[in-house]
């Protein structure tokens, strides 16, 4: 089981000063916005830590396109310490999770295929390591749709010799976790937002709730990886 950090960075330098030194063959996933100028600052305190990036400059459109953007400064700086980089792709529009989207992604004919090979001709162009694929609030009835897409994702990146990482919450029918990890070199399970802002009070995620739901997720522990937060 691997080890990534949550929260655009900004506080990851008060979890790794309590971590003994990363050994050769840990990895350590930490998530990056542009939108955060506290997640630049993190990031240049923590590079020396972080074995691969997450940042989020991708999005699928309302018409199933890529809509990317990238901080070339980062990626430099990334690519001089080794730093793996694994763009995020998310499907967060306009202020929420677009599942109506991911239904017309998933089931328009030729759409799949159209946004795979953006994505990877986007990485490609790039140089980057592989993509990380964060869609969220899909539909229960697209468990199989969704499924399906990661297969097409895995073969072409695949391919190319290219990772694939996929986000997942804890305990939700909407996604087949066993088959899913079929279809990505790592699947992280997001152990956070237990509670939030609308939510009634309580910890972001407690000890035993993260425990809880380690076990039940259907997902190899070599590929497995635990996202924490690191904000309150």
């Amino acid at each position: 089981m691997w080890i990534v950090f949550s929260g655009g960075l900004s506080d990851l330098c008060l979890l790794l000063s309590r971590l003994n030194k990363i050994e050769h063959n840990q990895e350590l996933y930490g998530f990056y916005v542009n939108w955060g100028e506290t997640s630049k600052i993190s990031f240049k305190k923590n590079k020396e830590s972080i074995t691969t990036l997450v940042p989020e400059w991708i999005q699928v459109t309302p018409d199933l396109k890529v809509k990317s953007s990238i901080d070339q400064s980062i990626a430099k700086e990334a690519k001089k310490h080794q730093i793996k980089v694994l763009p995020l792709v998310n499907n967060f529009i306009d202020g929420k999770w677009n599942s109506d989207v991911l239904h017309r992604l998933f089931t328009v004919p030729g759409a799949e295929e159209r946004f795979i090979k953006e994505m990877l001709s986007y990485v490609k162009t790039n140089s980057f390591n592989g993509i990380n694929i964060d869609f969220e609030a899909i539909k229960p009835s697209d468990r199989e749709h969704f499924t399906h897409f990661m297969s097409k994702v895995y073969k072409d990146f695949q391919k190319e010799d290219l990772m694939v990482t996929l986000d997942v919450p804890p305990n939700d029918d909407s996604y087949d976790y066993a088959s899913l990890a079929k279809y990505a070199d790592r699947v992280i399970v997001m152990l956070y937002d237990q509670h939030y802002s609308m939510s009634a009070p309580g910890p972001v995620a407690h000890t035993d709730w993260v425990k809880d739901n380690l076990n039940q997720s259907d997902i190899p522990s070599e590929k497995l990886v635990a996202g924490l937060g690191t904000y309150g």
